[in-house]
């Protein structure tokens, strides 16, 4: 393990507080799976939403303090002169965050992947559920997932890069989260106006998938963008703060 590894690599207490509110939100919507009725079922499945934003909290907050603590403790002008060239500890952090939030991640993925099927099953035994509206089910859970993992590679370039360049971690964490989920949710809000006005299944199943593709594009983007500009100008960028 070379000197860049051991320095990204360090005890993360906010890896443990994921693990419990994960356990806690499995436990939660068993419960609610063995309950009778799809109401509380339903309710089941839209409360794993906000463990999708939790995750996002946690890893942008987590990129973004490491390079912020090391930069201001003054670890990282003595990791300049090191032989290892400096261009490769922007992906021993990145490496460190990922693995410290896979694993949570397909958990939570797992999650909502039973809650599909789960909210499927009790639908399909009291109503006869329409294809359209099926896919349109498939599509906002698949959806989810995928941008989850997205967002997850996407939080953590940007966290870094927002870490070194901003003196405030606060101001940094709220950077990495408005530039990763600000676009992608202004484009929400207008799509939920746009589709209560009343649209048939089919068509707004068009409407979600273009937001969907529009988003994922946006956030790989800036992904690349700022992982290119780490890896690429990472001593220029610590010479500028």
């Amino acid at each position: 393990m070379g000197p860049f590894d051991i320095i990204a690599t360090r005890a993360n207490s906010a890896n443990t507080l994921l693990w419990i509110l994960l356990l806690l939100g499995a436990a939660i919507f068993s419960w609610m799976f063995l309950q009778p009725g799809r109401m509380l079922l339903g309710i089941g499945v839209y409360s794993l939403f906000p463990f999708h934003i939790v995750i996002k909290i946690l890893i942008a907050s987590d990129a973004c303090r490491r390079l912020n603590q090391d930069r201001s403790s003054g670890l990282l002008e003595l990791l300049c002169v090191t032989p290892e060239p400096i261009e490769h500890l922007p992906s021993a952090y990145s490496d460190r965050i990922r693995s410290h939030y896979f694993r949570p991640a397909v958990v939570l993925s797992t999650l909502n992947l039973l809650a599909f099927v789960a909210m499927y099953r009790d639908l399909m035994r009291q109503t006869n559920m329409e294809f359209d509206v099926l896919l349109l089910f498939i599509l906002i859970m698949g959806g989810g997932i995928v941008m989850l993992f997205l967002d997850f590679n996407a939080l953590i370039w940007v966290g870094l890069k927002e870490g070194l360049v901003n003196r405030s971690v606060n101001r940094s964490i709220f950077m990495t989260l408005a530039k990763i989920m600000g676009a992608p949710w202004l484009g929400l809000m207008l799509l939920v106006g746009f589709l209560a006005g009343g649209i048939n299944p089919g068509d707004s199943i068009v409407f979600i998938l273009l937001w969907q593709l529009a988003s994922l594009s946006y956030v790989q983007s800036i992904a690349n963008k700022n992982r290119r500009a780490l890896l690429s100008r990472f001593r220029i960028l610590f010479a500028h703060t």
